[in-house]
């Protein structure tokens, strides 16, 4: 069973970064992470310039539905107006209490921990506005540097399914 995401509740900033749902100004770093090559070496072929424009609007309209299961955010430093990460959840299921989250971050951008920090704070957001306290992850097995950082998270791999990863996070106190 899965429920909608509503992109409005999920703008927040921490200490150090602003989250925010993907937006019209953020149609350069989308087609950047998707057409580039050392980003999407983990996930799939690079997109050309054209698919990306059209993957693009395919996610700003995924981020307006009212019966959405996929929300695209962009992740910046708080002191910056300029995003330099991709965030998506998706595949929530209410029922089960489990979301699958990812991250796609510019070069630039890379080794800085946005990444990670991220994902805490999206995990922290999305038990607190959704209540899900099962976070999946797909994470290609020559990504070390991903995988480093989601064990670090506490992120475990799941039996019998190539490249996922979970984590069960208790209920925070907030």
């Amino acid at each position: 069973m899965t429920a909608l995401l509503i992109a409005s509740a999920f703008e927040f900033s921490t200490e150090d970064l602003h989250v925010k749902p993907l937006g019209e100004e953020d149609e350069e770093l989308y087609l950047h992470l998707y057409t580039c090559e050392r980003v999407m070496r983990f996930i799939t072929t690079p997109l050309s310039l054209q698919q990306a424009k059209a993957s693009f609007e395919h996610a700003l309209a995924q981020n307006k539905l009212s019966c959405g299961n996929r929300l695209f955010l962009t992740t910046r430093p708080i002191n910056s107006d300029k995003a330099v990460a991709l965030c998506c959840i998706s595949d929530f299921d209410r029922k089960n209490e489990i979301v699958e989250i990812g991250n796609m971050v510019s070069p630039l951008a890379q080794g800085k921990q946005y990444a990670q920090q991220a994902t805490v704070a999206l995990m922290h957001h999305v038990q607190r506005v959704l209540d899900v306290h099962h976070f999946t992850m797909e994470i290609n097995e020559k990504n070390l540097a991903a995988l480093r950082a989601a064990r670090l998270l506490g992120f475990r791999p799941c039996e019998g399914q190539n490249n996922m990863f979970y984590l069960h996070k208790q209920k925070c106190a907030f």
